[in-house]
Formats: C-alpha cells, structure tokens, sequence
C-alpha cells in the first residue's frame, strides 16, 4: 500500500464510516438536561440558563404554565441540537430528579447532557462542577469557541464528546479511565492531553488530531482502532501498561520517532503504517504482529520482538532503512512481512517454521538466509534477493513457486528433506553451483532455469516439471534414477550436459534434451518420446528404448553420430524423426505402421525393412545417399519424394503398394529394380515417379535400364494403363 493508496484509505474511513456514524447518532440521539427560568415569554417560550453555556430560547409544554422565574426545569434534546425547536422544556426539576439517559438511570447533575455544550455558543474553557463524573456523547461536539478542559472528578467521557473542537488546545482529565470513540477527534488545536488514570482509549479518539505532539498514559491497556490515526506532529508516546493496540492506532504519525510498549503483547493492522519518522520499536512483550502493522516505516532501523510468534502480512514491508532483525520465539512469517526492505542483510528466526509469500520480496543486501526448523517456504519469499549467497534450511518440504528466483548470486542451497520444489523456485540463479535436494520427489517448470547448477542429482524425484533446467549451459550430470515423467524442455539448452540417468522414466516430452552433449540414451520403460526430445544431441550415439512405443516429430533430429536406433514397440513414428542422423546406418521398427515425412531423410542408412509399414511419408527416406536396398512387402501407399535423391539405390520391395507417390524415385540414378509383385490392381503412379531413374530412361552405362515386376496376372493391364504407358517396356511379369 503506497502513500496515496494509505491517504485515500483515510479519506474514506472517516467520510465513510466515523463520520456517518457520527451524524446517524446525532440525529438519533434524545437527552434531557437541567437549566434555570430567566424569564417567561408571551410567545410561550422560556428564556433559559444553561450551565457552562449562555441564555437561550426554547419551547415548553401546556403542562408547564405556572413555571416561574428562577426555578429550573428538565430540557428534552432530540436530534439535532443547534436547531431551538428540538429543545422542549418537559418538567420543573426537583433535587431528587432521576431520569433515563442512554439506558442507565443516573442523577442529571453528575453528567453533562448531550449536546449541552452546543457550536455557537461561546465557551472559552470549561472547568467542572465538583459532583461531575461523566460526559456523554455529543457533548461538545464541534465547538469552536471552547479553548480548554479541566474536568478533575470525571471518569467516563462519551463518544464524540469534544470531536471537532477546533480550537481546544489543551484536555485535563486526571481521573478519567475510559475515553470514547472519537471523543477528540479532527481536534486540529489540540496540543496536550493528560489521562494519568485511563485504561481505555476507543476508537478514533484522538484521530486526525494534528497539533498532538505527546500522549502519556501510563495505566492506559488497551488502544482502540485510529486511535491516534494521523496525529501527523505526535512526537512522543508513553503507554507502559498497555497490552493491546487496534488497528491503524498510530498509522500516518510521521514525527514519531521512538515507541516501546513493554506490556503489549498485540499489535494490530497497520499500527504504525507510514510513520516515516519512526526510528525504534521495542516490544519485549509482543507476540503478534498484525497486518501492515509497521509498514512504510522508512527511517526505521531497529526493533526488538523478543517473545513474538507472529508477524503478520506487510509487516514491516518497505522498511527500506532496517539492517538486523532477530525474532527468535517468531513461528510465522506472513506475506510480504520485509517486502522491500532494501538495506536489510541479517535476519535471524531460529524457529520459524513458515516463511509466507513474498516475506523478503527485494530484500537485496540480504546475503544469507538460514532457518533450521522452517518447514515452508511460500512463492516468492526471497525473489531478488540479489545479494543472497546461501540458503540453508535442514527442515524444509515445501518450497514455492519463484520462492528465489532472480537470487544471481546465491551458490549453495542445501535442502535436506525438501519433497517439493515449486515453479521457478531458483529461476536464474545463475551463480548457484551446488543444490543438495536428497528427499525431493517433484521439481516443478523453470525451477532451476538459468541457473550455474553443475550437478542435478535427485535420487527420490518421479516428475521433472517443463522447463526444469532449461538453459542451465554449465550442468554437467543429471541423475534421476526414480523419475518418471521429464516434461517439455526440461533440459532444453544444457549444452554440457553429458551424462543424464533416467532409468525409471516413462514419459519424456517435447524439447526434453534438446540440444544436449549427452552420449546415450536410455530407459527400459520409456514409452513415449515427445517432439525433438533429443533433437540436436550431436554427441549422441546409443539409444535403447525398448518398450517405445510413440515417438514425436524431430525426435532425434540433427543426432549426426548416432549409428542405430531399435525400436521393437514403436508404433508411431514423427514426421523427421531421425532426420539429419548422418551416421546412422542400422534401424528396426518391427511393429510401425507408418514411416512418416522426413522420418529418415538425409540419414546414413544403407538397407532399411520395414515389416509393418502401410504408409511411407513425403521425403521419409529422402536423400539417404548410402541406401541400396528398400523392403516395405505390406506398403498401401508412398507420398511424394519418399525415396528421391537415393542415389545408391538399386533395388525397392513394394510388393503390395497401390499408390507411388509423385516424384517418389526422382534422382535414383541406380534404381534398376522395382518389385511390385503382389498387388491386386495397377498401382496408380504420381507424375515424375521415375525421373532421371534407370527405369525412367536414366542410365550411365549404355543400355542398362531398370525394371518393374508385376503379377503375371496383372501385365497387360499395366501395359495399357496410361500411366504407364511412358516406361512399358520396362514392366515384367513375374
């Protein structure tokens, strides 16, 4: 919450509730007080003497005619005040009147009446009769002529009593225990208070008070809510006896410089929010620490908590001047608690055992952070925290999402017992070197990504989240002997990365290993390899995936030294699947169904079969200059270019195929056999099918061309077909 957000929250707390609630009781309200006839009217109404005030004019009852001169009589006030037709003379007064105020029976002269003292009439101070015990709402409410208060035997002053006093300077009342809901509130004049015997301040009581530089009250326990809100000149405060401060008691008293509360043991919400001069707070007794409740205290540099379990969200957030804390009895740490407390670098909670969200967001000097029994750690808790250069935490399971992210400098993490890392929990920590993390079964997306982490090792970890280590060009070795599941990208860019043990893992996804320096590959259970998993691994040359059965476009593309690939599951092969494999020269994919575009083009490939294959893809086995022979014996159909610029080929089984697709041959220069020899119809051919071929016409050597075996059954139907009409002397009947 920022100055402006903190100024238009004030605005709209008194505009909003303290000042509605002052009006709907004003005009609610009903009192009765006592005055003296100074002379009766013609008009019917008496002229009255109102103690403590001047004369005035009021109505009065038909049952009060014979009232005289001198003799006094009980007033009925209702609604509001400063409008004469709501005063009413109802009775002649007796010295044994009783009668009924805010529901408790009490002598009228042992009270000033609501309202008695009204705005307008002019009261340069006030001292109180001897037998005067209390002071009930509205009394005084906005009087602009009453300049002070000496009131010796008063015990109780009622909510609003003096509220908008302008001009009141100075209050006695040194017997007084209970002071009102904004009994003294927007006094703006109002410079010293004395309340030695007070216990209770209510809410608001002294808020807005702008002049107030000291408030002592020594036997005071208990602070209502704004207090003392926005006494913007308070300097000094004195509440030895007090337990409980209400929220937003002292917030915006930005001359505060010092506070100690040696018996208070609660501190509520934003307490002492944007007391921009507070430079101390001692409170030996405190235990909780409420909301905001020291926020945006910029100046302050030392504070002393040390029986406090709990500190509350924002707590001290942006404290940007504090350097030290130590809470050694602090259980909890809440949300953003040191938010951007930019000068902070040591920090000790030797029991802390939750860390809330974002509790050191931006804590940039912090250079360590160690919490021995500290069981979580909420997200973002130390995010730029760009100094910190270790973190050790013995006890800790949970840590959240970002919880370091952007820590550059961080070198070691030691979590022991850590089940759980959340996303991006070290997001380019680039200086860390070593993260201890023996109990951690779930590493979400981007949690070390970017970092300097040169080992990854998790024996108990079963999911590595997307992106997990993306980019991390330092690591060397990842051992993960009981993953499951390597989710997209997870190594993507670990351009070091040579060695990787997976031996458990069953899913590994798109990106995986991308462009990885990882020699081999393999895991007996792995039965889905996700799109360029291992694509660019140059270094690559062993793969063994035998219980494979999906594997993703670009798989093992650009894998140049890979020699051979046995997939004996498989039933699903990527479009480029083992594209660019130069070296590779031996494959087996027993059980696919179809080798799809690019699967093999431009590999090292020297005699493929591919027993179960249906359906060969555009350029699946294009530009595999060492290629001789092609067996494919339950083919349906080839897509454009599937086997062109083969120039070593010589020989393709397609017994079954009913469909060449156009181009398919283009560039064989050694092609001289095509068996189509069990088809049931004439194969439909695509244009070009057996360009610059040997069947096509094509030969280096004088009168060496290839040919086409078809069924006997089937040679004068490919003769007269059209399609074939261009190379029927080249088809033979077998």
């Amino acid at each position: 919450m920022n100055n402006h957000d903190m100024t238009e929250f004030a605005e709209n707390l008194w505009n909003n509730y303290i000042k509605p609630k002052i009006e709907q009781e004003f005009t609610n309200d009903v009192s009765y007080y006592r005055a003296t006839v100074v002379s009766k009217n013609d008009d019917g109404t008496l002229t009255v003497k109102v103690p403590f005030d001047g004369e005035r004019t009021i109505n009065r009852t038909v049952a009060l005619e014979d009232v005289n001169e001198g003799e006094q009589v009980i007033i009925c006030r209702f609604g509001n005040g400063n409008v004469a037709n709501n005063h009413v003379v109802v009775a002649k007064a007796t010295d044994d009147d009783e009668w009924m105020l805010g529901g408790t029976a009490e002598p009228v002269e042992t009270e000033i009446g609501l309202r008695v003292l009204l705005g307008g009439y002019s009261v340069s101070g006030l001292v109180s009769e001897s037998t005067l015990l209390s002071i009930r709402s509205y009394a005084a409410y906005s009087n602009s002529g009453l300049l002070s208060i000496s009131m010796p035997q008063v015990t109780n002053i009622g909510s609003v009593a003096f509220a908008y006093c302008s001009n009141l300077t100075a209050a006695l009342f040194p017997v007084c225990t209970n002071v009102g809901g904004a009994a003294f509130a927007s006094c703006i004049g109002l410079e010293t208070v004395s309340f030695p015997s007070c216990t209770h301040i209510g809410d608001t009581a002294f808020a807005f008070c702008s002049n107030l530089t000291t408030a002592s009250f020594p036997l005071c326990t208990y602070i209502s809510s704004t207090a003392f809100g926005s006494c913007s000149n308070l300097e000094t405060v004195s509440f030895p006896q007090c337990t409980y401060i209400g929220n937003y008691a002292f917030w915006y008293c930005s001359r505060l410089t010092n506070v100690l509360f040696p018996m208070c043991s609660y501190i509520g919400e934003t307490v002492f929010t944007n007391c921009t001069g507070l430079e101390s707070a001692h409170f030996p007794s405190c235990k909780y620490i409420g909301s905001y409740a020291f926020g945006y205290c910029s100046s302050l540099t030392e504070v002393s908590f040390p029986l406090c379990s709990y500190i509350g969200g924002s707590a001290f957030s942006q404290c940007t001047s504090l350097s030290s804390v130590n809470f050694p009895l602090c259980e909890t740490i809440g949300a953003y608690a040191f938010r951007s407390c930019f000068g902070l670098n040591t920090i000790s909670f030797p029991r802390c055992s939750s860390i809330g969200v974002g509790a050191f967001y931006q804590c940039t000097e912090l250079a360590s952070a160690d919490f021995p029994v500290c069981s979580y750690i909420g997200s973002s808790a130390f995010w730029s925290c760009f100094d910190l250069v270790s973190a050790n935490f013995p006890m800790c399971s949970y840590v959240g999402a970002t919880a370091f992210t952007y820590c550059n400098t961080l070198r070691y993490a030691s979590f022991p017992q850590c089940s759980y890392i959340g996303a991006g929990a070290f997001f380019q920590c680039q200086s860390l070197e070593s993260a201890d993390f023996p109990a951690c079964t779930t590493i979400s997306n981007q949690a070390f990504r970017y970092c300097g982490i040169t080992v990854a090792s998790f024996p108990l970890c079963s999911n590595i989240g997307t992106s997990a280590f993306r980019d991390c060009t330092r690591l060397v070795s990842a051992y993960f002997p009981k993953c499951k599941s390597i989710e997209a990208g997870a190594f993507f860019g670990c351009t070091s990365l040579s060695y990787a043990h997976f031996p458990s893992c069953e899913y590994i996804g798109a990106e995986a290993f991308y462009l990885c320096s990882i020699t081999q590959a393999s895991s007996p259970v792995c039965s889905y390899i996700g799109n360029s998993a291992f694509r660019g691994c140059a270094g690559l040359e062993s793969i063994n995936f035998p219980t494979c059965s999906y594997i993703g476009s670009y798989a093992f593309d650009e894998c140049m030294n890979l020699e051979s690939a046995n997939f004996p599951t498989c039933e699903y092969l990527g479009d480029n699947a083992f594209a660019n494999c130069s070296n590779i020269s031996v494959v087996s994919f027993p059980v696919c169904s179809a080798i799809r575009a690019g699967a093999f083009n431009r590999t090292g490939l020297t005699s493929v079969y591919f027993p179960a294959c249906e359906f060969l893809g555009n350029a699946a086995l294009g530009v595999c200059d060492n290629l001789t022979t092609v067996s494919l014996p339950i083919c349906q159909s080839t897509d454009a270019y599937a086997l062109y610029l083969c120039h070593n080929l010589t020989t393709v089984y397609l017994s079954r195929c009913t469909y060449l697709g156009q181009r398919i041959f283009s560039g064989c220069y050694n092609l001289i056999a095509l068996y189509l020899d069990k088809v049931s119809q004439v194969t439909s051919i695509g244009t070009s099918a057996f360009f610059s071929t040997p069947i096509g016409g094509y030969s280096d050597v004088a009168g060496q061309y290839g040919s086409v075996y078809v069924p006997t059954s089937l040679y004068g139907a490919f003769v007269a077909a059209s399609n074939w009409a261009s190379i029927s002397e080249r088809i033979v009947p077998v």
